[in-house]
C-alpha cells in the first residue's frame, strides 16, 4: 500500500529471493530504486548490495517508476527547482466529468506544462540518485523512465516528448540511451517504507 508519504507497507519476497527467482527461470533483473520517497544513499546502498553480496546480482536498474504521472509518490516536486505545492499522488475524483487528480500539476497546469513541472523536477532531482548508484558501482546499467506517446495503446503519457526530451537531455547527458534487457526480465521496485 503507498500513502502520499511512501510504502505503508512492504513485499514479503526479500532481495535474495528475488535474486534468485530470477536466475531460476534465467532472466536478468531489472530493479527499480524508490526515487519519490527515497533517498540517494538508499539507492547506492542497494546498487553496493547487488554489487557485494554473491546471489544478489542486478542486471539493469531504473530511478523510480512512471514519475511522469500523477499516480506515483514524488516527495522531490516539492522542492527545488519547481516547488510545486499541495501534490498528493492517487487523490483521484470526478471534476467536470473528467477523472483526475486535482493537485496533479498536469491537471493544474495543463498537459504540456504540467508534464514540464515533472520533467524538470525529475531531470534534476533524479542526478543525486544516478551519481550515488554510479559511485557504488561504476559499471551498473542504470536508465530512467521513458514516457510513450499515443501510439502505444493504454501506456500513452501526455506531452510524452516535454518528459523524453527533458529527463534525457539533462539525465542522458553522457550519451548512453536507457538500456533494456536483451532477455527477459524480472522486475521488482525496491521501496521501503
Amino acid at each position: 500500500m503507498v500513502t502520499s508519504t511512501g510504502c505503508a507497507a512492504s513485499d514479503a519476497l526479500s532481495f535474495g529471493q528475488f535474486s534468485a527467482e530470477a536466475k531460476a527461470i534465467g532472466a536478468q533483473s531489472f530493479v527499480t530504486v524508490n526515487y519519490g520517497s527515497g533517498t540517494p544513499a538508499e539507492a547506492a546502498a542497494w546498487v553496493s548490495d547487488a554489487k557485494t553480496v554473491p546471489g544478489h546480482s542486478v542486471a539493469l536498474w531504473e530511478v523510480g517508476n512512471e514519475n511522469y504521472g500523477c499516480w506515483e509518490v514524488n516527495n522531490p516536486l516539492a522542492g527545488p527547482p519547481e516547488n510545486y505545492p499541495g501534490y498528493t499522488p492517487n487523490t483521484y475524483s470526478t471534476v467536470n466529468g473528467v477523472y483526475e487528480n486535482p493537485p496533479c500539476p498536469q491537471t493544474t497546469q495543463g498537459d504540456a506544462a504540467g508534464t514540464q513541472t515533472l520533467a524538470t523536477s525529475y531531470a534534476v532531482n533524479a542526478q543525486p540518485f544516478l551519481r550515488a548508484m554510479k559511485d557504488a558501482a561504476p559499471s551498473a546499467q542504470i536508465g530512467v523512465p521513458w514516457a510513450f506517446g499515443g501510439a502505444v495503446t493504454g501506456a500513452a503519457v501526455p506531452d510524452n516528448a516535454e518528459w523524453n526530451d527533458t529527463v534525457l537531455g539533462r539525465d542522458g547527458a553522457d550519451g548512453e540511451p536507457p538500456r533494456w534487457p536483451s532477455r527477459p526480465a524480472a522486475h521488482l521496485d525496491v521501496q521501503r517504507g
